[in-house]
């Protein structure tokens, strides 16, 4: 802070009418939106890290400080689901008892807090993957887990090929609510993925696949979320086996991408044909 607040000496006054109305008038843009915030733990990390950083408080705090923080920021969590939130903060805290007699700990973010914000709400706003080609099992059950489970939403799939590999990546998306795969055609037996198909379905009646006759049109492959972009270097049912590259844009760096992309999607989408 450039002026010291009225509020503020090496520690701030939580109780100070001044800071209460900072903290809620306070404009954060070097931190996650606090609207897009997905868990209860994710919202105590980041008002500690907002305390920590923009208000510059250097002390631990309490779980019922934190929730009476979290309340003037318009944020419902009580002490309780405070306490529930931080006893799963692991090494994303730091755990301090100020004498021996305390019941209570108070709590510190720390940079491993810090930093799984800044990975999970890619405040950088792009989070690249590179796929190598040698290792593809663990490219495909490790790399693509890792990028899948930053979705949200709706997820929206195009790959102008689809085949066998096809299944096993979507299995990966599976909470997506829907999920739509738009695709072209396929290299393989069709009766074959035909069956399996069904299979897939009975265990994840959200999917839907419609493959588009102007498939030449399906140059690039992408995922489409409700947060996310997944920008997919080679075709996603081969992901894993060839050199390859993941592209994962969140936030509002890609916004006005995803909403471009969205819009064709759906246009192509209302004129492909389920494929069963």
């Amino acid at each position: 802070m450039a002026k010291r607040k009225s509020y503020y000496d090496g520690v701030t006054d939580f109780m100070n009418r001044e800071f209460v109305r900072d903290l809620r008038d306070a404009q954060l843009p070097n931190f996650p939106d606090q609207s897009k915030l997905l868990t209860p733990l994710d919202e105590v990390l980041w008002i500690l890290w907002v305390i920590r950083d923009h208000f510059e408080h250097r002390a631990p705090m309490y779980a019922s400080e934190a929730a009476n923080l979290l309340e003037i920021r318009g944020i419902a969590l009580n002490e309780v689901n405070v306490e529930r939130a931080l006893a799963r903060a692991g090494k994303r805290v730091i755990r301090k008892k100020f004498d021996k007699t305390e019941k209570k700990s108070a709590y510190m973010i720390s940079e491993k807090g810090t930093d799984y914000l800044r990975e999970k709400y890619a405040l950088g706003g792009i989070k690249a993957l590179v796929v190598d080609g040698t290792k593809p099992w663990t490219d495909r059950h490790s790399t693509l887990p890792e990028i899948a489970a930053e979705l949200r939403g709706r997820i929206s799939v195009v790959d102008k090929f689809y085949g066998s590999g096809t299944l096993s990546i979507l299995n990966y998306l599976k909470h997506g609510s829907p999920l739509q795969f738009l695709t072209g055609k396929t290299n393989e037996n069709p009766g074959a993925f035909s069956r399996e198909l069904k299979d897939f379905k009975k265990e994840v009646p959200a999917l839907e696949i419609r493959r588009f006759s102007a498939h030449h049109e399906l140059h690039d492959r992408y995922i489409i979320a409700d947060n996310a972009l997944v920008i997919v270097g080679h075709g996603i049912k081969d992901i894993g086996n060839k050199e390859s590259f993941l592209l994962l844009l969140k936030g509002e760096t890609s916004a006005d991408l995803r909403k471009t992309l969205r819009d064709k999607f759906d246009e192509r989408w209302k004129a492909a044909t389920p494929l069963n």
